[in-house]
């Protein structure tokens, strides 16, 4: 077994302390105006509260909540909010360079998939053609420049950039048809938003 770092003990003990072991985070579903065959007549709302396990099968289940509301369609608009966190995204004490990693994701109250993405670049069948590259979750959430190309041979010189403040991401570089495959785990912008574009993906 692992054993757990200084910086998750303590985590864990402030978390006990502050909340208790029997603390369960929520994420209210609210709506305003009439329900009627299935429409909702007015605006869906979402209030993160810091859920840290909200992935795939957790929307899921909040998704099966909404239509347990009697809800199929909305009318009006899906608002989701992630004031319940007052401090900044980041800490202060950070440096830029850790902004564009895995685990340099921003904070917020209401996230989706530890507000990261996969990104998967594999070398096309013939060279001269741009790599195939995936996202995953794939929510319509991440823009992908690519301009990389496929060579020759086992070369794997890519490189995967993110735009500043955005959730673009530039794939440049070479990658052979015999090297594979490469990939990234990213973190995305504004995570409220991306949460929002995962559930219209779920529903």
């Amino acid at each position: 077994m692992d054993r757990p770092e200084v910086g998750e003990l303590v985590t864990t003990s402030a978390a006990l302390d502050m909340l208790g072991p029997a603390y369960t985070w929520r994420t209210p579903v609210l709506a305003d105006g009439d329900i009627s065959g299935g429409e909702l007549r007015g605006n869906l709302y979402l209030q993160g509260r810091g859920d840290p396990k909200l992935v795939a099968e957790r929307l899921w289940l909040l998704m099966r909540r909404i239509k347990a509301l009697g809800i199929d369609t909305v009318l009006g608009t899906m608002d989701v909010s992630d004031s319940f966190f007052t401090g900044p995204r980041r800490p202060e004490a950070w440096e830029p360079h850790h902004f564009d990693t895995w685990y340099g994701a921003e904070i917020s109250a209401l996230s989706y998939n530890d507000n990261t993405f996969a990104l998967n670049v594999s070398a096309a069948e013939k060279p001269g053609a741009p790599p195939v590259i995936s996202v995953i979750p794939d929510v319509g959430y991440v823009r992908v420049i690519n301009r990389a190309r496929t060579v020759k041979g086992r070369r794997n010189g890519l490189g995967a950039t993110l735009h500043a403040n955005t959730t673009t991401v530039t794939v440049t570089g070479r990658v052979g048809v015999e090297s594979g495959s490469r990939a990234w785990l990213l973190p995305v912008r504004n995570p409220p938003m991306y949460f929002r574009a995962a559930l219209l993906t779920a529903l």
